[in-house]
C-alpha cells in the first residue's frame, strides 16, 4: 500500500491487522501557514481529530486481539522542513512558501519579493532526516511515561529565514515586508534537553537542509 487515507477508518484498521507492525510512528497532519490557519480552523481541527481517533481506535482493536498490549505514547514535536513538504501557493508553511516565492521571483525576473509582517518571530526548524533518526532513536532507548521534544534548539527570525532562502534559490531582487499582514506567534522554541541528555542531537544545519529542500522543489515540482 503505497498511500493510507488516515481519515478512513477502515483503511486504517486493514493496514494494522494486515502488517502487525512493531511501532507505529504518526507523522500526518492536515497543517498550513498563517493563511490557511486563519481560513480553515474547523477543517483543520476536525481532520487531525479523525486521523489520531482512528490510529487510536484502531490500534487498541488490533492489539487487543493479541491479548497483549504495551502502550508508549510520547510527543515528538518540531517545525518540520525538508523535501515532499507542501509548497502550495496559498496553504503551505513560512519556509515551503518562502522556497516557493523566491524561485518564482526568480524565473520571472522579478525585481522584489513581498513576504508577510515585519520579519522578527523567531522560529525553531528541524531537517526531516534528524526526525526520522530520533524516532528510531527513541524507540530504541526511551520507555519513560513523559513525553519528549525533537526540536533542533536553535532560532531564526523571519527575517533571517527569508535572508537564507534568497540565498540558496539565488534570487538578486529585493525583499519587502508588508507589516500590514501578520506575523504570528512571536516564538515557538521547544524544550528538547530530555532528548538532549539522552545523547541525541541533531545533524543537519539549516542552510544545509534548505539546499536539499529546494533542490526536491525544483526536481519534482517545478518540473511536474
Amino acid at each position: 500500500m503505497t498511500e493510507l487515507d488516515l481519515t478512513r477508518q477502515a483503511a486504517v484498521e486493514e493496514l494494522l491487522s494486515s502488517e502487525r507492525p512493531r511501532y507505529v510512528i504518526v507523522a500526518a497532519s492536515k497543517v498550513g501557514g498563517i493563511h490557511a490557519n486563519f481560513t480553515y480552523p474547523a477543517d483543520f481541527i476536525a481532520c487531525n481529530l479523525q486521523i489520531q481517533m482512528n490510529d487510536i481506535y484502531s490500534g487498541l482493536k488490533v492489539w487487543l486481539s493479541d491479548g497483549l498490549v504495551i502502550f508508549l505514547f510520547w510527543y515528538a514535536v518540531a517545525k518540520i522542513a525538508g523535501p515532499r513538504d507542501n509548497f502550495h501557493p496559498e496553504n503551505s508553511h513560512v519556509l515551503p512558501a518562502l522556497i516557493r516565492r523566491f524561485h518564482e521571483a526568480k524565473v520571472n525576473g522579478a525585481k522584489e519579493v513581498v513576504v508577510w509582517g515585519a520579519g522578527s518571530p523567531l522560529r525553531e526548524f528541524l531537517y526531516v532526516d534528524d526526525l526520522a533518526v530520533a524516532c528510531v532513536f527513541l524507540m530504541d532507548s526511551y520507555s519513560g511515561l513523559e513525553h519528549v521534544n525533537v526540536g533542533s534548539g536553535i532560532e531564526v527570525t523571519i527575517k533571517e529565514l527569508a535572508e537564507l532562502v534568497k540565498e540558496v534559490v539565488g534570487f538578486q531582487g529585493n525583499l519587502v515586508w508588508d507589516k500590514t499582514k501578520p506575523d504570528g506567534n512571536p516564538r515557538k522554541l521547544m524544550d528538547s534537553s530530555r532528548l538532549a541528555s539522552m545523547g541525541w542531537t541533531p545533524k543537519v544545519p539549516l542552510r544545509d537542509g534548505l539546499i536539499e529542500t529546494y533542490k526536491w522543489y525544483v526536481e519534482n515540482v517545478v518540473k511536474q
